[in-house]
């Protein structure tokens, strides 16, 4: 298996309404492959910065020229889920890379069609509902992405902890009776688990004329990996790095 570069997606130019940043793919009910991406920092609050683009599903690259814009303001992150009759449209507010004093927090708005619009629980336009914002030692949540696993949906998520670097986080993905998503109130701190090792047992010499030298099996001695709430297990801290994205298609996990 080998990763093949077929060229750019899509790009920012001069005089192009857009930033080309934070792309985050998924399927609609179809199963056709959609991309979202956008950022409005660096444009007017009224302008649209959430764009969406269907792509070829054998290739990646864009099924057409057209760009679907379907959220205006100072966002970025974006990310879209199905579930039910809804799709979900994530994004982000606020300042992303300050520590713990970061002001990053997840939006959530949901829309019958995958294009939008997109409206949160009150149903006035471009509004939306806060879905995981800084909280005890999580400080900034950012980047959503979101991994069906065995019946259970997780999403992940990068933040801070009271110091040091970025971590990535997980949690499980919960609905209200009114079907809305809902942070699970705990979390999860992806970090490097523990790997086997094997412990031989020293070799034995017997004491006889001639010598004779006997070879034992070695014994192994394993460690066992920690006990989490979920099924997935990813390594390491993403140090500075966004965003944290998963997708599956077919047998293959994408992150």
């Amino acid at each position: 298996y080998k990763w093949t570069d077929r060229g750019e997606v899509i790009g920012t130019t001069i005089g192009i309404p857009y930033s080309a940043i934070d792309p985050a793919p998924y399927f609609d009910a179809s199963g056709n492959l959609w991309l979202s991406f956008g950022s409005g920092y660096i444009f007017k609050p009224t302008q649209p910065q959430i764009f969406e683009i269907r792509l070829n599903n054998s290739t990646g690259l864009r099924a057409d020229n057209v760009v679907y814009p379907v959220s205006n303001g100072h966002e970025e992150a974006s990310y879209v889920y199905h579930h039910g009759s809804y799709y979900y449209l994530f994004w982000n507010t606020g300042g992303c890379c300050s520590g713990a004093a970061s002001t990053y927090l997840i939006h959530v708005a949901r829309s019958t069609s995958v294009t939008g619009p997109y409206v949160g629980s009150s149903g006035a336009a471009n509004s939306s509902n806060t879905f995981l914002a800084s909280h005890g030692n999580v400080h900034g949540p950012g980047q959503i992405g979101i991994l069906d696993q065995g019946g259970v949906s997780y999403y992940s998520y990068h933040y801070y902890p009271a110091s040091g670097y970025s971590v990535l986080g997980e949690g499980v993905l919960n609905w209200s009776a009114s079907g809305w998503p809902i942070a699970s109130s705990g979390v999860i701190t992806v970090v490097p688990q523990p790997t086997a090792t094997v412990q031989a047992t020293p070799t034995k010499t017997a004491q006889a004329t001639p010598t004779k030298t006997v070879q034992p099996t070695p014994t192994a001695t394993v460690q066992a990996t920690p006990t989490t709430p979920s099924s997935i297990t990813l390594s390491g801290s993403i140090g500075t790095h966004d965003p944290s994205r998963i997708i599956k298609d077919g047998n293959r996990y994408y992150f």
